[in-house]
């Protein structure tokens, strides 16, 4: 499986696993799927990407600049048909990340995927 990313923390985006005195910081994370048709089987999952980015709860509009923009990204991608478990294991894992600590979750049709995988 092919992995890009500019996270230092792909593993734990929210807490303290591997920043133990990090700030707690307020994240939008969003998800999207890539699906192939194949003949006789119907759609697989072949992508998986998630995104992560720095909000503030203050409710208050805030001009976005270099400095104020933090976002984050992980894609995966199969090679082989054999890594799909491998690939909804990486994407379960991040959206129960998402669910239990970020402030808000987003992702592309996930009312139609999610009970198909």
């Amino acid at each position: 499986m092919r992995e890009y990313t500019n996270l230092q923390w792909p593993e734990a985006p929210f807490g303290a696993d591997q920043r133990p005195f990090g700030r707690q910081r307020d994240m939008l994370a969003a998800f999207a799927l890539a699906w192939a048709n194949q003949p006789g089987e119907g759609p697989l999952p072949v992508a998986a990407a998630t995104v992560y980015l720095g909000v503030r709860r203050h409710g208050s509009a805030y001009e976005v600049s270099e400095e104020s923009l933090s976002i984050g990204f992980r894609a995966d991608i199969v090679e082989d048909r054999t890594e799909i478990p491998e690939l909804l294991r990486l994407t379960d894992r991040a959206l129960t990340r998402a669910r239990r600590h970020a402030a808000i979750l987003a992702g592309h049709r996930l009312g139609r995927v999610l009970p198909i995988l």
